[in-house]
């Protein structure tokens, strides 16, 4: 029998540091569940519930997967993943209990200094446009940067990859 790779690192990398962690959390079977407004507004919510404990540089929201942008602060990913992903279908399971929620695991890459945390931003924030949701990427309603703040349509002519510091994100809290 095969062996299946891991979709994640170990929580033992991420140890007594922390790390800027760019995550993509799909749901089961790819199904589009959250291209229900009500369900990406609940799932805004919990984005903002994990930036009070671990800062959340960027998100996007798309109908099959979630990618978050989170500064670890120290806690394992799998269990930040784990509550995210847990708080999530115990208030989806209150009102459509039979809804298979989440793919077992998720994908995990530690951003690095040298590889631009800018260019993770920028591909996170304009997901929407390449899978042709929207033209204009901050015309979709459910991404977002709650560590930056607004970001709109101005947001990558006016920032650039210096303005996103990474003492500022690592050293928060």
């Amino acid at each position: 029998m095969a062996r299946r790779r891991k979709h994640h690192l170990p929580d033992r990398v991420f140890e007594g540091q922390r790390c800027v962690v760019s995550v993509t959390i799909c749901t089961a079977d790819r199904g589009r569940w959250l291209g229900e407004p009500e369900l990406a507004e609940l799932v805004s919510q919990e984005v903002l519930r994990v930036h009070h404990d671990h800062p959340v540089l960027g998100y996007c929201i798309m109908p099959d997967h979630i990618h978050l942008i989170v500064c670890n602060a120290e806690a394992p990913i799998s269990r930040i993943v784990g509550r995210f992903k847990g708080r999530i279908s115990r208030r989806v399971h209150k009102t459509v209990p039979e809804l298979d929620l989440w793919h077992h695991g998720y994908w995990d890459h530690i951003v690095r200094r040298n590889e631009g945390l800018y260019e993770v931003l920028r591909y996170v924030l304009l997901n929407p446009v390449r899978k042709n949701l929207v033209k204009d990427w901050w015309g979709y309603p459910w991404l977002g940067s709650p560590m930056i703040g607004r970001v709109g349509p101005d947001f990558f002519g006016t920032a650039s990859a210096e303005e996103i510091m990474w003492s500022e994100i690592l050293e928060i809290r």
